[in-house]
C-alpha cells in the first residue's frame, strides 16, 4: 500500500510540475535570443548528421493526450549553442498554427524560443543556433500556436528533459 501511495505522489508532484512549467510559460513573457544565429544549410545539414556530437539529449513525450514523441539534443561548444529536435506522430497542423520550440531554465525560471519547427524529408525538425550557452535550459517544449503574432507560447505538445550524456 505504502509502494502505491508513493508512486501516486510522485506522479502527482511531476504532473504539477509540468502544470507549473506550463502555467510559468503563459504567465511570463519569453526572452529574445538576442544571440541567435541564422542555422545556413550547411550547418543544418551537419546538425542533423550522425557525425554531430551533443553534450545532452532528452526524450519528449506528450503531454497533450495524443501519441507524439521526439528527441531533443543540444551542445555548446566553440562559442556557439546547437540544438536539434526531431518529431514523430505530430497531428497534421490546420491552416493558420504552426510548431514552435522552446527551451526552458527552470530556476531561475527563463525560456527562449527556438523557432519555428519546419519538415524536412519528411519529418518535423527544431534546429536552432546561438552565441549564449543555453545549456542550461535543459527542457524543451513543443508548442502549437496559432500564426497570430503573439510572442508567448500556447498549448504544449511534447515536453522532456535533457540530461548530460
Amino acid at each position: 500500500m505504502r509502494k502505491i501511495l508513493l508512486v501516486l505522489g510522485i506522479v502527482s508532484a511531476l504532473a504539477a510540475c509540468n502544470v507549473d512549467v506550463q502555467q510559468s510559460m503563459t504567465e511570463n513573457a519569453p526572452s529574445e535570443d538576442t544571440m541567435m544565429k541564422e542555422v545556413t544549410d550547411s550547418e543544418r545539414k551537419m546538425m542533423m548528421s550522425d557525425e554531430m556530437q551533443y553534450m545532452y539529449a532528452g526524450k519528449l513525450k506528450d503531454v497533450s493526450g495524443g501519441n507524439a514523441e521526439g528527441m531533443a539534443q543540444a551542445t555548446f561548444e566553440n562559442g556557439e549553442y546547437k540544438l536539434l529536435a526531431t518529431f514523430d506522430n505530430l497531428p497534421a497542423l490546420d491552416s493558420g498554427f504552426f510548431y514552435e520550440g522552446w527551451v526552458v531554465r527552470k530556476s531561475p525560471f527563463h525560456f527562449v524560443s527556438t523557432g519555428r519547427v519546419d519538415r524536412i524529408n519528411g519529418v518535423y525538425t527544431n534546429v536552432y543556433s546561438s552565441a549564449d550557452d543555453l545549456t542550461d535550459h535543459t527542457m524543451y517544449v513543443l508548442t502549437l500556436e496559432p500564426d497570430d503574432d503573439d510572442p508567448a507560447p500556447a498549448d504544449h505538445i511534447v515536453e522532456g528533459n535533457m540530461k548530460r550524456q
